[in-house]
């Protein structure tokens, strides 16, 4: 993400910079908000709980302001998530906050959404159904950006390729990014599409926290000084190993690893 903006919304957060994605026109939050879940229910709570986090919580006379009225403007979910449930909870709360489509830019990610042998992997068969799927789990027209998961490594390159570019031509969403992609990946990709002169992914999102640092720091530099590729993160915080909670050995109500016997080595992530 390169330069930075107080104009990215038509709500201005003084205190939240804004970042262009990548090499493109798109400015976002330098903070965004993620919604990963793992049940294959979707429960009441859930969805109070993703509707509080995205915009706020009113508890009596209390009103504690949350992601969007702090200034993020960028939200990501998965198909992967919940088998699709991250992206329900997602558009029953933009439903519910009613936000005007332009005030918000919204991220998906491809790989897997279920058991099925073509539910799953980059064929064109199953991005473009899955891209269908998602917008009306999510009860929008389009994406902003729509992300291959992984690298598919069964899949050829080109095939891939052709289907986010036929995505992002149809107008289901404006750009195509990666995700947990090499640099050698990533140029595979930008040559494929130079070479059928196909629209290029923007973006790559990659784990990166003190943990995991040399492929952010050092592997994909040669794809920001050589295509402008940007980046989003997963796991700044190491599945909030670094958010300090789990330091005494303890888990507390509602983390992550509630209810897990705890052996932390903060060095390794592992616990």
């Amino acid at each position: 993400m390169e330069k930075k903006t107080e104009s990215a919304t038509t709500k201005v957060v003084k205190h939240m910079p804004y970042h262009y994605l990548g090499k493109t026109g798109l400015q976002v939050s330098a903070l965004g908000y993620g919604n990963w879940v793992s049940g294959d229910i979707i429960t009441p709570e859930m969805e109070e709980s993703t509707y509080q986090c995205m915009f706020k919580y009113i508890s009596g006379r209390h009103r504690l302001d949350r992601a969007y009225e702090n200034g993020v403007n960028y939200f990501d979910t998965a198909e992967l998530y919940g088998h699709g449930n991250a992206e329900t909870l997602m558009g029953k709360a933009l439903k519910r906050l009613g936000w005007a489509r332009k005030d918000f830019v919204l991220a998906s990610k491809y790989f897997v959404v279920g058991p099925g042998v073509n539910d799953k992997m980059l064929s064109r068969k199953h991005i473009l159904e899955g891209i269908d799927a998602s917008l009306k789990r999510l009860q929008i027209d389009y994406l902003d950006v729509a992300f291959a998961h992984v690298y598919d490594y069964e899949t050829p390159i080109e095939e891939v390729c052709r289907a986010f570019d036929r995505v992002v031509n149809s107008g289901k969403a404006f750009y195509w990014a990666t995700s947990n992609w090499t640099a050698q990946q990533i140029t595979e990709a930008f040559e494929c599409c130079e070479r059928h002169d196909l629209i290029k992914p923007v973006v790559e999102q990659p784990e990166y926290n003190l943990f995991v640092r040399k492929n952010v720091e050092v592997d994909l530099v040669p794809m920001y000084e050589k295509y402008g590729y940007g980046t989003t993160v997963w796991s700044p915080l190491a599945g909030g190993i670094l958010s300090g909670k789990y330091n005494d050995g303890t888990d507390p109500p509602n983390s992550r690893y509630h209810g897990e016997k705890l052996t932390c080595n903060r060095s390794s992530r592992q616990c």
